[in-house]
């Protein structure tokens, strides 16, 4: 499919168009993951890409439930843990114990890393139901696309941002200093930005994925409808509901995520850490 858009379509005919955003996952639905024999060093290649991005999705799946649990049990041999048996109710203690310039940094970094969360999900979700429509249409005269993979793409998504935010508050509830605030934030956006195409790992670029000329086909598509919109068959239908399920999923998660970025920073400024906090033995 991507070789066929890469062949096909004109960079000429794509003035105006916006591009899709892509993710590894986008790719692997689209067939772009395929390892193909067409020589030995094509082979290694291919196959440490599928190996790494595999290990990608799964740092995203447990690495800030890692992060959290890290500071909230101690996994991994924290050194600055939170007893939350400790905890007698909110209070501002830790403006006055602790640095105020810490707290009052380390709180707005909880604040706008969920609503740049909020932001950032809102553009996946809008191009997430264009590619899905887009898909849709195609896999009916298209082998090696995988349909699943879009759907990991929502629930991965979805998943790495919320646990990102409840780390967040855990983990920066936990740092001594600004730098410490600096770093453990740009960690969690690491994170959920792993696996974006061009992102800081180098395992899938705009190569693997041509999102101006997805784009382009949706436009086009959208412009002239195929017969295969037209027919209602049982496969269709489900593949439909299925859709609408996974943007239920993007609308919950974005709904929890507009509480989030009320209650999280209010939360975490009223939050006493400085008495919570213990050092680990060792």
């Amino acid at each position: 499919m991507l070789a066929k858009m890469d062949g096909l379509i004109e960079e000429d005919w794509l003035g105006g168009v916006d591009e899709f955003p892509g993710n590894l996952y986008r790719v692997w639905a689209f067939g772009g993951m395929k390892i193909h024999c067409d020589s030995f060093f094509s082979t290694i290649q291919r196959t440490a890409r599928f190996m790494g991005c595999l290990a990608v999705w799964i740092i995203q799946l447990v690495g800030p439930t890692i992060l959290a649990l890290n500071k909230f049990k101690g996994w991994g041999s924290a050194e600055t843990q939170l007893d939350f048996t400790k905890f007698d109710g909110f209070n501002f203690s830790d403006w006055y114990k602790f640095d105020a310039l810490v707290k009052f940094i380390a709180t707005l970094f909880v604040f706008c890393f969920i609503t740049n969360g909020v932001f950032v999900l809102m553009d996946e979700y809008k191009s997430w139901c264009k590619i899905d429509k887009t898909f849709r249409i195609l896999k009916t005269h298209t082998t090696g696309l995988c349909e699943y993979w879009l759907y990991v793409d929502v629930l991965t998504n979805c998943w790495v941002i919320i646990n990102c935010c409840v780390a967040a508050y855990l983990v920066l509830g936990t740092a001594d200093n600004a730098k410490d605030v600096l770093f453990d934030a740009l960690a969690l956006l690491f994170i959920y930005n792993l696996d974006d195409v061009s992102g800081d790992l180098g395992f899938v670029d705009h190569d693997e994925w041509p999102g101006h000329k997805i784009a382009w086909v949706y436009d086009f598509l959208e412009n002239n409808p195929t017969p295969a919109e037209d027919n209602s068959s049982d496969d269709e239908f489900d593949t439909q509901q299925a859709s609408y399920f996974f943007i239920g999923i993007y609308w919950v998660t974005l709904g929890l995520l507009s509480i989030f970025a009320i209650v999280f920073p209010v939360a975490f400024m009223l939050t006493p850490f400085e008495k919570l906090r213990y050092k680990a033995p060792g």
